[in-house]
């Protein structure tokens, strides 16, 4: 069988999406072919080279008004066409129409993987056009989905509610890595280290986890992320009054040094702002990252997050707090500073709940199960 896959990004570019690219291997490993079609918005972003065996195709519609979108669905769904797929995966809102499009046409499975809440997301940026464009992209998503899509899949159960509710065949897969992608975990040692990881897109609390570690004998280290919002943390930190010990490791090209770094320290913040009903039931990639590599963490109080740190039975892996409150982080903070062997046995549990529950390994057979075309 032949696959299309549909993404609003080329999925090596500017780092490889894996929360798509695991679902492409499945395909492959399941004997299919796999062309991604993926939107070239004309921003002069030149592709990274493919890390899989699979044929890229790239729409070029640069972004130009609010009819964009329209015509691109079209030139996204001749696109698919031309290929002739037996079946099509759509990655987000907004590949969904131009992959419904092709699907009816060529009267294929449509499946639909929905990372964000696009509607809500959209909604959250402010202002009356935003508002305007996130009702018409629910209104896109809910019709869609109803008539079109064969089975939906999101990253969460808390986003996935909708499509239970429409009534579409549902499936929460977690976005992890496997255990195979991952360094072996690493004995603590030395000063206290508090890890802030990834793309840092959270700095909206990093002014409050600065106040929050004033006078503590501890370190922060900024792990990873990109030159625009590494730049941006360096200028919080400098005009930061209190002054604490803070450390960067800079951009970490390759993913298993990166969670080396992570695997280092002792705990881990996730801890994003709820600015939109998107984030407030989003799970930071974050979140993730310090479980596999067995940190106990820190988390916004936002319900997705809190549920996963209840843990199971009487272990807890993390503490939530509120992320515009120093006063409830530095008391996360000192807690697992004065009992070490709490914050050891949260690590160890969290670890066990990634390896047993929700890692690549255990999400790749519930992938599996799901549906035909990721089944030989």
């Amino acid at each position: 069988m032949k696959g299309c896959v549909t993404f609003h990004n080329d999925i090596f570019t500017p780092w490889p999406a894996t929360s798509i690219i695991h679902p492409v291997q499945v395909m492959l490993e399941a004997g299919h072919s796999v062309t991604v079609i993926s939107w070239d918005k004309g921003r002069g972003v030149v592709p990274k080279e493919a890390t899989l065996p699979v044929k890229r195709i790239q729409v070029k519609v640069p972004v130009k008004g609010p009819l964009t979108l329209l015509r691109f669905s079209s030139e996204l769904a001749s696109a698919i066409i031309n290929e002739s797929p037996d079946f099509i995966m759509a990655f987000d809102l907004e590949v969904l129409r131009g992959s419904a499009i092709a699907a009816r046409k060529l009267r294929v499975p449509l499946l639909y993987f929905a990372r964000e809440d696009w509607p809500a997301m959209v909604r959250g940026q402010g202002g009356i056009s935003s508002f305007l464009k996130s009702i018409a992209f629910a209104y896109i998503e809910r019709t869609t989905c109803r008539r079109y899509v064969e089975h939906a899949y999101s990253v969460n159960p808390e986003r996935g509610e909708k499509f239970v509710k429409w009534g579409i065949p549902y499936t929460t897969i977690y976005t992890t890595r496997g255990l195979s992608e991952l360094p072996p975990l690493q004995v603590k040692h030395g000063r206290f280290s508090v890890a802030f990881a990834g793309s840092m897109l959270e700095l909206q609390a990093l002014p409050y986890v600065i106040r929050a570690m004033k006078g503590l004998d501890c370190d922060l280290i900024l792990i990873g992320g990109d030159e625009k919002n590494i730049a941006r943390a360096r200028e919080i930190i400098a005009n930061a009054e209190e002054k604490v010990s803070i450390k960067a490791t800079g951009h970490i090209p390759q993913d298993i040094d990166y969670y080396r770094e992570v695997g280092k320290c002792h705990i881990g913040l996730s801890l994003p702002v709820n600015t939109d009903r998107n984030k407030f039931f989003g799970i930071s990639v974050k979140f993730w990252d310090y479980m596999s590599m067995g940190l106990p963490q820190i988390a916004s109080n936002l319900p997705a997050m809190a549920r996963i740190l209840k843990g199971e039975g009487n272990v807890a892996i993390g503490r939530t707090v509120d992320p515009y409150s120093p006063d409830e982080i530095r008391s996360a903070l000192l807690f697992y500073m004065n009992n070490r062997e709490e914050m050891v046995r949260q690590g160890k549990e969290a670890r066990r709940l990634f390896e047993e529950k929700y890692c690549w390994d255990v999400q790749k057979e519930k992938l599996k199960a799901s549906h035909r075309v990721f089944r030989k």
